[in-house]
């Protein structure tokens, strides 16, 4: 991890067209040091050097837990929330289905490239959210 708060990462997929669920609105709810706070995210088709990935990454501060996450699906409109979601994972959601399944995505070491071997700077980056359609 970059640093010692937790991350989630997630990746949601349609099941009609629009299978990368470009247009979805991922709010993600949240309490950290007792004030309650909500992370909006649109999927969108991306950009050059990993701007705006399809895989969403959303970090929630020092928070022991996502207390909401609601994804809303473009196409049919359809809104679907979960609640009490463990950080420091990546799920996959699929439209109109209850399950979230957790993926298992390695992580890729890096070498420390700090002459110093400062270790905050040594550490790998934090991994986050996909998702993806049918």
């Amino acid at each position: 991890m970059l640093n010692s708060n937790p991350g989630f990462g997630g990746k949601i997929s349609a099941i009609l067209r629009n299978r990368s669920a470009i247009g979805a609105t991922i709010a993600v709810s949240f309490t950290e040091n007792g004030i309650r706070r909500t992370v909006y995210r649109d999927v969108n088709s991306g950009g050059s050097f990993g701007a705006s990935p399809l895989r969403q990454q959303i970090g929630i501060g020092r928070a022991e837990k996502i207390d909401r996450l609601e994804i809303t699906w473009p196409t049919t409109g359809l809104i679907q929330s979960f609640s009490n979601i463990a950080p420091r994972q990546f799920i996959h959601i699929r439209e109109g289905e209850n399950e979230i399944k957790t993926m298992n995505i390695r992580a890729f070491p890096f070498k420390c490239l700090d002459l110093q071997k400062n270790s905050a700077a040594c550490e790998p980056p934090m991994v986050g959210i996909t998702h993806s359609v049918k």
